[in-house]
């Protein structure tokens, strides 16, 4: 303590004060001292200004503070002058000065210890407020200074301590005063201006906010969710981000806090171009917040979300943090858990559904995705809105697709298929959501189906999608795309069932009009249209036997403007330009004659250029089709032509790499085997090595065991017929191969006959057949070759006629099935004979019925039974010699050819149930042979109908069709007649003929050897009918028997009114022959008139139908049609469908087409599929047909003839026929004496006996 007199002290203490007031920070510390001392001593007696003492100790240790920042120094200040301040009378002239520096030392304080107490900072505010009231007392400095913590303290009270907006109007005034005061010294403009950006921040902040986190209320964060504060955060952040740039860049005093707030403007300014440095500075500044708090407080919960936001915003920006971070949806799971009752959990809530919906979610569920998705499922039960979980299944559902394809295992799409069920029960929102959930569980149905190969499962997808589209609107864009799925759907049904309707629906949609068939508008899904054009064109490539190479070409512009049209994301997952490369290659494959290899030249270099353009195309990783499998059959195709076995040996190594990662599907690896057994068997016949035989035989046995074990495999009858050719080449007999060819030979020709049966319709059924072209005489080759006569028979009635079947059975499948304890299937067959399989979908896509799989269903529950063997066997040997007995026919004869030029047999059932084979060594067919020639004469006429060309045409057939006449004896029917008459047969004998492929042109009754005196054609020595197959003999053969007469029906149709087309005996003919049947004449008729006289539902048809009128011969054969009154058309796919309505039971009658070309075909021979075989597949017991046009008058003779002889003597067609063919071939020949009119005298034509007059007229049936 300082010593001295009172006097002596107050003598100092003015010395010192007056010092300090000079500058001496020495005299500042003595002004302390010595007021203290003068304090202590002070009494009554002596004469002290108290006040006034603490007042100057206040300055001092204020001033003093200014040089050592002691915080005690500044203390001890506020005590003084806050000790001052109270003893001061009210309206003291000191005290706005007081109030000054107390007010200064308190806003220091509490601004350095970042206080947000409100009374403490009233006590700072209201001071300075009074002193700025007397601002014009004080320095300018002082003033300034002064303001600006003022306004800084009222900011902080606004911000931190729930001040009003009076708080913020008085900081906002105050601040502004020093920017616009040009004396304020820099370093106060740039705090103001911090504080003026963070007032404008804060400004339009809800109070509850302003108060902490007691103050986040249920409502805020309502508000915070329904978004409605982000306009005012946006329009306040324009002004902050003003302020924020005015402060001067050097120097910068705020340090991170400063960028933190630089990047918070940002943020709230534009929220969607904020940069990963913005997020990664404000994550860092709630990571120092959070250390604050404890770990298991909600605060700390809340600020744990927060930072999930910023670190999910960083994963959309494509960044991470650079710190740790823990898997976000365990985070918001674990707060949940421990704060679900807090305010914020709505905030954590929708946060979790963001990202386990958003974009970010797939970074975040890329990998394992079995832990994804029992995270997902522990969110699903916290979130709230429909809308997030939804979007989250969705996201879920697409990534477990891509799992599920890579690792060809079902399992993700059953996990997400359990959790699409169990919320679309638990949602209670709208039908456009309810809609979603059906479509994404079809979706998901879809890749099972993929995975385990099973059909039904598509099924259940499709309508699932169906019920998708009952549920969303029109106009929702996502319907748009419902179309292009189901097409896709169908597609992939088709590859698994081969029901070619399911491929129809695909290619009947018109792209050209913008909509399907049935007129479901597509015009407005532009994003979804190129994936139907790919549909269709894929479609097209499935139809591998319409190909052509102008139609490839049409293909290859449509794929070309199709990918230019294609979104670049889409085009890299689907791997689509692969298809190009396909396209290129079945171009440089197929010339006019149709598909091979090319050997050599421009189109081998073609071939291979194409292939390399097809690996040109790069698969993504993230591709959903990986088409390993097409690139290694290309390697194998390109190995083959090009005679190079390292290709080969790639390819198949390839293969073999795919089989090993095949799923449980039996069709993939059905499939692949298969391929690998043909690679084997490709090798084998260019290098000859046994081993690839063995190999290949191996390869094809194991793929014959999956469809053995998995019935209903598609694809599988070539693999059969491939492993038998395997086998018949091999020839082992120790090995049995020759009765293992048999065997595998008839498993592919029955399995032929399914995928045939499978088709609605049969338009589809004959594209079916078609596969099969050529394949039941291969067979009957190696049965032949191994002695086994029955089973050659079996072979050739297996693989011929299949359509005509079909359809011939149809009438008796629901007796059966009922019979067989399936009633259900039963209506369901009765249902769909009703209904057009021609007509396409009933209505828009996503609301028609879909294609049927009635009939695949009902051959997969006969699989083995009873019912089966009725429906699909053929007939036994032993059934058709009792045909042949019942039609007094001595035998059934098939005419075989051999492969590769070499000489054909015959296989001949007769009536004793014997089979034996007859070499036939003239029997084949050469380039530019008799069939060739005969053919190509048929074609000339078609097409040169009149005039000199029409001359010509005709004189060159007459030629060949003798050419050919002369053939046919020596070649089959010649050691046919010798085989029968060898045989002890005493007469003229009935053969009953089914030529097989090409034979099927030859008028075989017409073959002619030269005798004395001329030529004997083989009809003089034998009644000669033909028969598509056994099956079709023995179904009209067993029809019940009506008297012809009993119910008949004439009708004559002339044709048009031209001269060239106009049947003038046609008239004639039917007034003639209603002599035979009064009053049977119809008129003419159109075709719904003629439809009513053929077997239908309600009863048998007409006993006799008589047909005089056009017909014309089409390609396909289905189009083929009797040209009726008014220019109508009566179709052979109508007579098919309409035999399927018959009667089961009902009497067969007898067709007489005296129309020209009505029992012939081109093209499919082996379905002998004509107007003739139509009809007897429609109900009846037998049908005259003609094998080319015939002249119109010896047309109405020879018709006269037949009518004549049936109803007088020879009641049996056959007979009946062969009798009006001898009598036209009779030189001598006369007319009945009934005949009068027009047509009397007109047999003595010199040129009827000539071939074209009456070889064309056969029969077939009883």
């Amino acid at each position: 303590m300082v010593e001295g007199t009172f006097e002596e002290l107050c003598t100092a203490f003015d010395d010192a004060v007056s010092r300090a007031s000079a500058g001496s920070i020495d005299a500042l510390t003595e002004v302390v001292d010595l007021g203290e001392t003068l304090l202590s001593r002070k009494d009554d007696s002596e004469p002290l200004d108290h006040v006034y003492v603490r007042y100057l100790q206040g300055l001092a240790y204020l001033n003093r503070f200014d040089v050592t920042l002691e915080a005690d120094d500044r203390n001890s200040a506020i005590d003084a002058l806050r000790e001052v301040k109270n003893a001061l009378p009210p309206e003291s002239p000191a005290e706005p000065e007081v109030a000054l520096y107390l007010g200064l030392a308190l806003a220091h304080r509490l601004l350095q210890q970042n206080t947000t107490s409100s009374p403490d900072l009233t006590e700072a505010i209201d001071p300075l407020a009074t002193a700025l009231a007397a601002a014009a007392a004080f320095d300018p400095d002082t003033v300034q200074m002064a303001r600006q913590r003022l306004g800084s303290l009222l900011a902080v009270r606004f911000l931190l301590a729930g001040g009003d907006q009076a708080d913020h109007a008085r900081a906002t005034g105050e601040l502004s005063k020093i920017i616009d005061d040009a004396d304020s010294p820099p370093f106060l403009v740039d705090a103001a201006h911090l504080g003026l950006a963070l007032l404008a921040l804060s400004g339009s902040t809800p109070v509850e906010m302003r108060r902490g986190v007691t103050g986040l209320t249920s409502k805020v964060f309502e508000d915070l969710k329904n978004n409605t504060l982000a306009p005012r955060f946006a329009a306040a952040a324009e002004v902050a981000s003003h302020h924020l740039g005015a402060i001067s860049p050097q120097d910068n005093p705020f340090g991170t806090g400063f960028s933190m707030l630089q990047g918070l403007t940002r943020v709230l300014r534009n929220p969607k171009e904020v940069s990963a440095d913005d997020i990664r500075l404000m994550r860092t500044l709630i990571e120092e917040a959070q250390k604050d708090e404890h770990p298991e407080s909600w605060e700390s919960g809340l600020l744990t979300s927060m930072r999930v936001t910023l670190d999910t915003r960083l994963a959309r920006l494509g960044s991470v943090y650079d710190g740790e971070s823990a898997e976000p949806i365990d985070t918001l799971l674990e707060i949940l858990s421990r704060h679900g009752d807090h305010p914020a959990q709505s905030f954590t809530r929708d946060l979790l559904g963001a990202i386990a919906s958003g974009p970010e979610g797939e970074s975040f569920l890329r990998s394992d995705i079995n832990p994804t998705l029992e995270r997902l499922e522990r969110a699903l039960h916290e979130l709230d809105d429909d809308h997030a979980r939804l979007i989250a299944l969705a996201k879920l559902t697409v990534l477990a697709i891509k799992q599920a394809i890579g690792s060809r295992s079902a399992d993700p799409v059953i996990r997400i298929n359990g959790l699409l069920t169990a919320n679309r029960e638990r949602s209670t929102a709208s039908p456009r959501s309810d809609g979603v959930h059906a479509l994404l569980m079809g979706w998901t149905e879809a890749i099972r189906s993929r995975l385990d190969g099973d059909p039904d499962r598509l099924s259940t997808a499709i309508k699932l999608v169906q019920e998708a589209a009952d549920r969303i609107p029109v106009e929702d864009e996502l319907h748009h795309r419902l179309a292009p799925l189901i097409y896709a759907m169908l597609l992939q049904r088709y590859g698994m069932t081969r029901n070619l309707a399911d491929l129809d629906a695909i290619t009947d949609f018109d792209e050209s009009a913008g909509s399907s068939n049935d007129g479901e508008d597509l015009s407005t899904g532009a994003d979804a249209s190129w994936i139907l054009r790919l549909l269709k064109i894929i479609a097209a490539l499935a139809r591998a036997g319409r190909l052509s190479p102008s139609r490839i070409d049409e293909l290859r512009a449509e794929l070309d403007e199709t990918l230019a049209h294609t979104p670049a994301e889409d085009l890299a997952v689907g791997g689509w330009g692969h298809l190009r490369g396909i396209l290129d290659m079945l171009r440089a494959s197929h010339d006019e004659t149709g598909g091979d290899f090319p050997q050599s030249g421009p189109r081998l270099a073609a071939f291979r250029a194409a292939i390399q353009s097809f690996f040109d195309h790069d698969t993504a990783d993230t591709a959903l089709l990986d088409w390993n499998l097409e690139s290694a059959i290309l390697l194998i195709n390109e190995g083959f032509a090009a005679r190079d076995r390292n290709l080969m040996d790639d390819g198949i190594a390839m293969i073999t790499k795919e089989y090993a990662k095949a799923s449980g599907d039996g069709h993939e690896r059905l499939v692949m085997l298969g391929q690998l057994g043909l690679a084997f068997r490709m090798r084998n016949l260019i290098w000859r090595r046994a081993q690839d035989l063995d190999n290949a035989i191996t390869r094809l046995e194991e793929a014959r065991l999956f469809a053995l074990r998995e019935p209903g495999l598609p694809d599988t009858a070539a693999i059969f017929n491939q492993l038998g050719e395997c086998y018949f080449t091999r020839g082992d007999t120790h090995r049995r191969d020759q009765t293992r060819a048999v065997a595998a030979g008839l498993d592919g020709l029955r399995a032929r006959m399914r995928e045939v049966m499978i088709q609605a319709g049969v338009s589809r059924a004959l594209d079916a057949a078609l596969h099969a072209e050529g394949e039941a005489a291969d067979v009957a080759r190696w049965c032949v070759a191994a002695g086994d006569h029955d089973s050659a028979v079996r072979a050739l009635e297996l693989g011929r006629a299949m359509v005509l079947h079909s359809a011939t059975v149809d009438a008796d499948t629901p007796g059966l099935l009922r019979a067989s304890g399936r009633p259900d299937l039963a209506a369901g067959w009765e249902e769909q004979v009703g209904q057009d399989p021609a007509a396409g979908l009933d209505g828009p896509i996503v609301t028609a019925r879909m294609p049927s799989t009635l009939r695949r269903d009902v051959l997969l529950a006969i699989e083995g039974t009873e019912t089966e063997q009725r429906l699909m066997s053929p007939p036994a040997v032993a059934q058709i010699a009792a045909t042949l007995n019942q039609a007094d026919a001595v035998a059934m004869v098939y005419l075989v050819l051999h492969d590769e030029g070499k000489s054909g047999f015959a296989v001949l059932v007769s009536s004793d149930g014997s089979t034996a084979e007859i070499p036939l060594p003239h029997l084949s067919v050469t380039a530019g042979g008799p069939i060739d020639e005969f053919e190509d004469a048929q074609r000339d006429v078609q097409r040169a109908r009149s005039g000199e060309d029409g001359d010509q045409a005709r004189k060159r057939w007459t030629k060949a069709a003798e050419t050919l006449s002369d053939w046919a004896w020596p070649a089959a029917m010649g050691p046919l007649l010798d085989h029968v008459r060898s045989r002890g047969h005493r007469g003229v004998p009935r053969l009953v003929l089914a030529p097989v492929g090409r034979l099927g042109c030859v008028p075989w009754h017409a073959s002619r050897r030269p005798v004395t005196g001329g030529l004997r054609y083989a009809c003089q020595d034998a009644i000669v009918s033909y028969a598509a197959s056994a099956r079709q003999f023995v179904d009209a053969s067993g029809r019940g028997r009506r008297g012809w007469a009993r119910e008949p029906a004439l009708v004559g149709v002339a044709g048009s009114a031209s001269l060239e087309d106009h049947l003038i005996w046609v008239e004639a003919e039917i007034a003639a022959l209603e002599r035979f049947y009064p009053g049977a004449g119809v008129g003419w008729p159109r075709q719904a008139v003629v439809r009513r006289l053929l077997p239908h539902k309600g009863g048998p048809g007409a006993s006799l139908l008589h047909l005089s009128c056009h017909a014309v011969r089409t390609d396909p054969p289905l189009d083929s049609y009797l040209v009726l009154a008014g220019n109508t058309k009566l179709y052979v796919r109508d007579i098919l469908r309409q035999a399927a309505q018959r009667p089961a039971d009902a009497d067969g009658g007898l067709v007489v087409l005296a129309a020209c070309a009505s029992d012939l075909t081109e093209t499919s021979q082996d379905e002998a599929l004509t107007l003739a075989t139509a009809f007897l597949a429609g109900g009846a017991a037998g049908a005259v047909g003609t094998r080319w046009p015939v002249a119109d008058l010896p047309t109405a003779l020879f018709m006269l003839m037949f009518h004549h002889y049936l109803n007088s003597g020879y009641p049996a067609p056959p007979t009946a026929l062969r009798a009006a063919q001898l009598w036209m071939l009779d030189p001598d020949r006369e007319l009945p004496d009934w005949v009068t009119g027009l047509l009397a005298g007109t047999e003595k034509r010199p040129d009827l006996e000539t071939m074209s007059h009456w070889a064309a007229f056969t029969y077939q049936g009883r």
